[in-house]
């Protein structure tokens, strides 16, 4: 009776430590992200993973010893992502709000956006005080459409209402032809549009909000989730994070 019972413990303590180990062993860690989230993460040309995330991601899993595969998830579905399409990390705009602090594991902020406003630069608007009555836009349903609806802003704009746009380039071609006279939208995006357009836009000093975004791994995850967290915090330590920024967006919003 002893030796079974020293049995059954002796199993019991393995299959307890390989639970613990999580992804110690693991040679690939699969990253589900967006596919249009430029310039965060989207499909390249070729039909790659290209973005910031995808190439930041990479050198963190170098760091960690481990090779990196792509998967392309709906990054708003959590449960689906981590169950279904069976990904060990979710990388994208996740907050670390109380729901999902409750239903995962989040590394410490890898990056920091906010919602600003953006005008031509040759656009009489200087400040907030110049948009009274005249047509501000954003993308539906975007952060930055959020941002300025929940904003005093809105009730001085003309019609007290935002004028939508389906995607990223019919908001900015309605900026260009003076069809709105600003265009809600996210510091990351506005800043890599600049990058190859910097005489062409300016941005107000008003900030509609502010996010920070986290790393997601599974609530038994603990240990993927450090070595995250310490690869990270590598990376920003020796400046890799902050030249990564710079070449997707010009500036380090990785602080």
């Amino acid at each position: 009776m002893r030796k079974y019972i020293k049995s059954v413990f002796a199993v019991l303590t393995a299959a307890m430590m390989v639970i613990a180990s999580g992804c110690s062993g693991q040679k690939t860690v699969t990253i589900g992200i967006d596919s249009n989230a430029k310039p965060l993460s989207f499909r390249g040309e070729d039909g790659t993973p290209d973005g910031f995330i995808v190439e930041l991601s990479r050198e963190a899993a170098r760091r960690m010893g481990v090779s990196v595969k792509f998967k392309y998830v709906n990054i708003d579905d959590k449960s689906k992502a981590f169950n279904k399409d069976n990904v060990d990390v979710l990388w994208g705009k996740i907050e670390a709000t109380d729901e999902n602090k409750k239903n995962m594991l989040l590394t410490k902020n890898y990056m920091s956006d906010r919602q600003i406003l953006l005008v031509n630069a040759d656009s009489v608007i200087e400040s907030t005080l110049d948009l009274k009555d005249r047509p501000v836009g954003a993308v539906k349903n975007s952060d930055a459409e959020k941002a300025l609806l929940n904003s005093s802003l809105i009730s001085q704009v003309k019609d007290s209402k935002c004028e939508e746009f389906n995607d990223p380039v019919s908001a900015f071609a309605a900026l260009d032809k003076s069809r709105i006279d600003a265009l809600a939208v996210d510091l990351s995006y506005a800043s890599n549009s600049m990058s190859a357009h910097a005489e062409q836009y300016r941005i107000l000093d008003t900030i509609l909000a502010n996010k920070q975004y986290s790393v997601a791994v599974r609530r038994n995850d603990a240990l993927l989730r450090d070595k995250l967290e310490k690869a990270l915090s590598e990376l920003k330590k020796d400046g890799t994070s902050s030249s990564i920024s710079a070449k997707w967006f010009g500036r380090d919003l990785t602080e």
